[in-house]
């Protein structure tokens, strides 16, 4: 019985070699090699503008790896009717007599074994110019293995329809560790120090007219060959931070990895290093070492990671989380009653409160694609009908300055849609009484700090400061005495404080410059805060200068200076519960308190409160989660405008705050 079953066997094995050597295949072997079609390459996309009718396509990047490209076919897909292709078999050829509208034309490529490939080209043919994006090419994916940690990216591929490409940046968008570019700004970066993962990488391509495109390519790290060792970055920490002399408990906290091991081998090295928040400037002691400490953590959580190699160069990560908890500070209910939406959603960017009526002008609105994306909508609140309304800018802008003088409100500066978008000179004015806009012009466009007083309105940054007289409507100017941006704009006593600020408008180097303005006798003199710093609130109260937060060349801080220019006592310190950025709009007042509510910060549901009278500060607790929002004192309320969906910092809601 075993013989048949045998001679089955054989007969199904046969039938099976011989079905699966005639399986149909796009490539062929011919002499024991394998044979694969082209690869086409019609060029890049193409702009030209009448009366020019005539464009050069060029198929000479076509290849063919194992072989040679015999023949070249150009044919039009789509587009008007009129076109005529010189030399359609060619590698090259003219393709004439275009019209206006858009073409795509075909190119095939045969190569000695009869396998063809096609690839497409676009044609856009305008009677005036039309500003068309770039389109972004990071390249493939690519794949390399430790101890191997450098790749080439490379983003010459990318292209622009009109040929005008300015600027490339490379960015890490994920992974881990600190990578190392030669040269992020180019087309072609090597990127080094590469750690075991997946790291995705962005590049961002900009035109001359400022439109955008990006694309991302993946580079996978493999681990080295060998058993990998065990990090052990140790257990989470909450750690208490004190209010009342704004440190921790204990000053100096452990970072322990020793329990970290190799299965097979040894480790031979450690390496600590802070994951978030990113780019934190937090000093690590010993991070070559098992055991590691830091000092001078703010309130917030901080994610450490430990990696640790073996003698066989395989690498290992783990992570550690210290919580630092503000205590020994009053805890004070807070609610948000909302009022109203807006008409559109955006990040807004002038608020002024006047009259009976808050305004909320200009900013930006959620991308619909590439290109800026400003307004010039104006949403408007009486706070006593509770009715809304809404008027124009006379020019779509972002970065917008605000002060109130009189019965008039005036939006100054910022970047506005001008053909593309650039720093603008326009200085809008609302009569409240009138219910009337005007316009005068800055002596210089950028974006500014305003603030007023009397019957002048200040707006500061750059190299000076630009005064404006309404009634007389003339403009005179003062050199600043360190020229910077991000300025904070407060009024003591009478005297305009003009305080710190940054080489630009995202960061650079911090100044602790402070320019004073005198209006009585209209004479100016410098003084300066004990930190450089930009980013900051401040504000002016009971003779007092206060100046809160804001980014030092260390990082965002929390320290508060207070400056008693009545009193004598000088300069005290506080802190705030978390460390936080503000806008000019972060701050507030609602009768003696003052409320700050940061841009940045870890906590969504809680802000600072300083009582002026009795000189005491409390953490205000809300009922919901909100992100970065913007305060208006209006009268003897306080409202919030910000997002009604937590962790999207595009406005759409105004609520009444109330504590």
């Amino acid at each position: 019985m075993k013989k048949p079953a045998s001679i089955l066997y054989f007969w199904v094995c046969l039938c099976w070699l011989i079905a699966n050597s005639c399986a149909k295949d796009f490539s062929y072997e011919d002499q024991g090699g394998i044979k694969t079609a082209p690869v086409a390459d019609a060029g890049k996309d193409q702009s030209i503008v009448l009366p020019k009718d005539s464009a050069l396509v060029n198929g000479d990047k076509s290849y063919d790896n194992n072989g040679s490209i015999t023949n070249y076919g150009w044919v039009k897909l789509s587009g008007p009717a009129s076109c005529n292709i010189v030399a359609a078999g060619s590698k090259t050829t003219w393709i004439k007599k275009l019209t206006e509208g858009t073409y795509v034309f075909e190119l095939t490529v045969t190569n000695n074994f009869k396998l063809t490939a096609k690839d497409t080209l676009t044609i856009y043919v305008d009677k005036t110019k039309i500003a068309r994006p770039p389109v972004a090419e990071a390249g493939p994916d690519q794949t390399i293995q430790l101890p191997n940690n450098n790749v080439t990216l490379d983003g010459s591929a990318s292209s622009d329809p009109d040929n005008d490409i300015s600027d490339y940046l490379w960015t890490r968008i994920k992974g881990t560790g600190t990578v190392t570019y030669t040269s992020p700004a180019n087309a072609i970066t090597d990127v080094s120090k590469l750690t075991a993962g997946v790291h995705l990488f962005e590049l961002r391509v900009t035109d001359a007219t400022g439109l955008i495109d990006r694309d991302t390519i993946a580079v996978q790290v493999n681990e080295a060959p060998g058993v990998p060792p065990v990090a052990n970055a140790g257990t989470d920490q909450n750690i208490p931070y004190d209010l009342s002399n704004c440190s921790t408990s204990p000053v100096i906290i452990p970072l322990t990895g020793s329990e970290s091991y190799d299965p097979d081998g040894a480790i031979t090295k450690y390496n600590w290093q802070i994951i978030f928040p990113l780019n934190a400037p937090i000093v690590i002691t010993n991070p070559s070492k098992a055991q590691a400490s830091v000092t001078g953590l703010l309130a917030g959580k901080y994610m450490f990671e430990l990696s640790v190699t073996d003698n066989d160069g395989n690498v290992k990560k783990d992570t550690t989380q210290i919580n630092i908890i503000a205590t020994n500070r009053q805890l004070i209910g807070a609610r948000l009653t909302p009022v109203g939406s807006l008409s559109e959603k955006r990040k807004v960017s002038g608020v002024a409160f006047l009259g009976n009526k808050i305004f909320l002008a200009g900013g930006r609105y959620p991308p619909a694609g590439p290109g800026p994306n400003f307004t010039s909508r104006v949403d408007m609140y009486d706070v006593l009908t509770k009715e809304w309304s809404t008027t124009e800018l006379s020019q779509k802008k972002w970065g917008v300055a605000t002060a109130v003088a009189g019965n008039k409100i005036f939006f100054g500066g910022g970047t506005a849609l001008q053909g593309n978008a650039s720093p603008t000179t326009r200085v809008d004015i609302y009569d409240m009484v009138e219910q009337k806009w005007s316009s005068t012009e800055l002596p210089k466009a950028g974006q500014y700090t305003a603030i007023a007083q009397g019957n002048k309105i200040l707006f500061a940054g750059g190299t000076a400061v630009y005064i404006y007289d309404y009634l007389s409507e003339k403009w005179t100017s003062k050199t600043l005495s360190q020229p910077r941006v991000s300025i904070a704009a407060t009024s003591v006593g009478g005297s305009i404080y003009l305080s710190g600020g940054a080489t630009s408008n995202i960061g650079g180097t911090p100044f602790n410059n402070i320019d004073i303005y005198d209006p009585k006798t209209n004479s100016w003199s410098v003084s300066s805060m004990s930190k450089a710093k930009y980013a900051l609130a401040s504000i002016g109260l009971r003779g007092k200068a206060l100046w809160a937060g804001g980014i030092t060349d260390k990082g965002i801080t929390n320290e508060i200076e207070m400056l008693d220019l009545l009193g004598g006592k000088g300069t005290t310190f506080h802190c705030l519960f978390q460390p936080g950025s503000f806008s000019t709009n972060s701050m507030g007042k609602l009768g003696n308190y003052v409320v700050f509510f940061p841009d940045g910060g870890d906590d969504k549901t809680r802000f600072d409160i300083y009582d002026s009278l009795n000189d005491k500060w409390y953490i205000g607790v809300l009922d919901k989660k909100i992100g970065p929002a913007i305060l208006i004192t209006a009268g003897s309320e306080l409202y919030v405008v910000g997002s009604s969906t937590p962790g999207i910092d595009y406005y759409d809601q105004l609520w009444k705050l109330e504590f």
